[in-house]
């Protein structure tokens, strides 16, 4: 049988193989948008390609559950986290193949947000760098093996000392080389995934040597048979090296000999050129083969832990020093190097990451890439310097927030966002009026010092009992180029005032905190030298929320703090005569995290405004006499519309008495009756029914600022007014109509 030589099952797929994927990427990845077309809202569609992202997802990223076995930068999700997704995929595929529209819109909503957690979930390794280098040394010493090993199917039909493999054992060992391939060009790795793949190749690299048989024919080579013999064994010589360092100067995908043996082997490949018993030379020249193989080795296999080492060395070196041009920009004490001096060694460590990520590179190559990078870094750490600039900062003036922690930030300007974390910052606790803190630069490679020489000094101060925060900033930039320190009173800052509803005098303001809103600002204008009293209808009056309340003026100065009832008693304040402007309030829950409603009101006087009450409901112990309502009658109001009633002339309150025996009279003249209406013993109106040009004419009021409500019908009203609102309240009237 003619002998063949199959390097094809390695070798060919891998070329082939990532070239049809490639160009089926080409095609696949083809579905653009022109600017004309529409997103498609079919949700079949729409489910169809959203199944293809998330699927993408999984397949192209990294599955870890531990980040130190993920390599640092690289992304990746934990087996949870990719579970999660798949098994929205799942449902996702069922509704797309067999689903009810409302199915696929169902699932469509479901795969859109399990993409988003998926893409929120991703995070960075920690560990160190991909080494592949002993799976692509196994790689190339499998792929050494096979090209010397014959297909055939008996000993008889190979030449004596030749290895041979049936085709099926040559099949499985070449599978075996793909699929180490594979993991060697894949994306989505982590070290033990490399690992295993490089013990499971060794282990078919075991199994095939076993396998293999030697040839024991020994005659018919002819010319054409040798010369094909000898152009093999120049390729082996060719695709060897010498080494003269014990293959410390060779890649590990790549073999080494001696000098002596690969002049052995050079002369050996002469005389089977020249020989004249053809078979003596192609016997002789297989021995030669197998020697020089058997003597062949791979490159030593560099440690590169040393290299890992020395690039988290780079890295950790500019830790805390800051980036600027000269002392004046840095702080003083801290610790600054050049724009130059952090390229010099940035470029150092990308070189040395490319070298460690180059795992054709040898033993030598990797200990000189160590050598090199440590000296960028000992360059690197000579150009440091001690910076100069006064990095200290006093606030004096805080005497009413002794005891409270405070943080102070730089900022380049006053527009500042009060959740932003400035880069330049320090913190303390206020004790006699007086903070004095030190600012560090917190940013990641210490450069934001260098971003300005004058600042916007934020400042927020947080009360002991954790309520609202206050926010202030400078009124003028700070230069922190010279060495003095800076001292700053209160009164150099602006308070950062909060946006706030305005309340109306004697005019109850209905509110609510539902937990997204932590807390409401009101404000009003206030005059110098009078008294302002705050009442706040919560818990402990008709609403549902236990809250507190403070109040400022406009400089953020404290005008009360945390009062925890003003229902019964109000919350009261003479304004200052420096301070007159707008006041500002502050409605938090007693218990943080409470939610509910309640209402505001503020006034000069001493007594609470009435508040809004809801007339929607039944009312019972209606008072009255005559025909008006029979004594205990019901009063049901479901809702009021303006339509429900009749303008009309009210009567003239100053030419008419209601009197205390419930009888209306005008000029001493009884023209009808009255009564209060009642809920809850609470008087919220009265209900009166009187003569007017010679009609009965009745009311309801129900109102503010003597607004009658007038009701369409007597019937109506004693039957029940079953779809009325009212849209002017009052709270209650005594027998003169006088309002309290």
């Amino acid at each position: 049988m003619k002998e063949t030589r199959k390097l094809s099952g390695a070798l060919s797929t891998a070329i082939l193989l990532p070239l049809v994927l490639a160009i089926a990427m080409v095609f696949i990845g083809c579905d653009f948008l022109l600017e004309d077309e529409k997103v498609p809202s079919d949700p079949t569609i729409m489910l169809k390609i959203n199944i293809q992202d998330a699927e993408g997802l999984i397949k192209t990223t990294v599955v870890a559950d531990n980040a130190a076995d993920v390599p640092e930068g690289v992304k990746h999700v934990t087996n949870s986290e990719k579970n999660a997704l798949q098994t929205v995929i799942n449902t996702a595929i069922t509704a797309r193949d067999s689903g009810t529209t409302a199915d696929k819109e169902r699932e469509l909503s479901k795969i859109i947000d399990a993409i988003d957690d998926f893409k929120k979930a991703l995070k960075n390794g920690t560990g160190a760098p991909l080494d592949k280098t002993a799976l692509i040394a196994k790689i190339a010493y499998a792929e050494d093996i096979l090209s010397n090993t014959v297909v055939d199917d008996d000993a008889p039909n190979v030449a004596q000392g030749k290895y041979w493999v049936r085709e099926s054992q040559e099949d499985t060992f070449a599978a075996a080389i793909t699929a180490a391939q594979t993991v060697r060009t894949a994306g989505n790795l982590i070290q033990s995934t490399i690992n295993t793949a490089t013990n499971t190749l060794d282990a078919a690299i075991s199994d095939f040597i076993d396998v293999r048989g030697t040839g024991t024919k020994t005659s018919v080579f002819d010319q054409a048979a040798l010369n094909g013999l000898i152009a093999d064994a120049n390729a082996i010589k060719e695709n060897t090296s010498v080494s003269g360092e014990g293959g410390d100067d060779i890649s590990p995908a790549k073999f080494w000999v001696t000098q002596t043996v690969m002049d052995t082997f050079g002369s050996a490949i002469t005389a089977a050129g020249s020989a004249s018993d053809k078979n003596a030379a192609y016997l002789d020249l297989v021995i030669a083969i197998n020697d020089f193989n058997d003597a062949k080795k791979q490159g030593t296999l560099p440690n590169r832990t040393p290299l890992y080492g020395a690039i988290n060395d780079a890295k950790n070196a500019k830790t805390g020093i800051t980036k600027a041009s000269d002392a004046s920009q840095v702080p003083a004490g801290s610790k600054w190097a050049t724009q130059e001096s952090f390229t010099a060694l940035d470029n150092a460590r990308n070189d040395a990451l490319d070298l460690y990520n180059n795992f054709d590179k040898s033993k030598n190559d990797i200990e000189t890439g160590v050598d090199t990078l440590n000296d960028a870094i000992d360059a690197f750490k000579d150009a440091i310097d001690i910076g100069t600039k006064q990095n200290s900062v006093t606030i004096n003036g805080l005497a009413a927030y002794n005891g409270c922690s405070i943080s102070i930030g730089l900022f380049v300007n006053n527009t500042i966002d009060i959740n932003e974390d400035p880069a330049i910052c320090g913190n303390g606790t206020i004790a006699s009026g007086t903070i004095n803190t030190d600012l560090s630069d917190t940013s990641e490679e210490g450069t934001a010092w260098a971003e300005a020489s004058s600042w916007y000094i934020g400042i927020r101060i947080t009360p002991n009992d954790d309520s609202y925060p206050m926010y202030f900033v400078s009124k003028a930039t700070v230069s922190f180029t010279s060495t003095t320190d800076h001292t700053k009173q209160l009164s150099d800052f602006d308070w950062l005032v909060p946006a706030a509803t305005a309340l109306t005098a004697a005019e109850w303001k209905d509110s609510e905190i539902d937990g997204e809103v932590t807390e409401k600002w009101f404000s009003f204008s206030a005059a110098s030298g009078t008294t302002y009293r705050v009442w706040l209808d919560d818990a402990s009056g008709s609403k549902t929320l236990d809250a507190k309340i403070s109040a400022f003026y406009s400089n953020g100065t404290s005008i009360f703090a945390n009062v925890d009832s003003a229902w019964t008693s109000a919350a009261q304040s003479t304004i200052a005569a420096t301070a007159a402007g707008t006041v500002y309030v502050l409605v938090t829950p007693q218990t943080a995290g409470d939610t509910g409603d309640f209402a505001i009101v503020y006034g000069t006087g001493t007594t609470r405004p009435g508040a809004p009450v809801d007339y929607t409901g039944t009312y019972s112990g209606v008072l009255s006499k005559g025909s008006l309502m029979a004594s205990g009658a019901t009063l049901t109001i479901n809702s009021i519309t303006a339509s429900d009633f009749i303008s009309g002339t009210s009567m003239n309150i100053s030419n008419v008495t209601l009197g205390a025996d419930n009888n209306i009279t005008s000029g001493g003249t009884n023209i009808g009756t009255w009564a209060y209406v009642y809920t809850n013993s609470t008087k919220i109106g009265i209900v009166w029914a009187y003569t007017y040009s010679g009609s009965i004419n009745e009311q309801l009021i129900l109102g503010k600022d003597n607004v009658d409500l007038i009701c369409s019908s007597l019937t109506s009203l004693v039957g029940g007014l079953n779809s009325v609102v009212f849209s002017d309240i009052i709270t209650d009237y005594d027998g003169s109509l006088t309002k309290y």
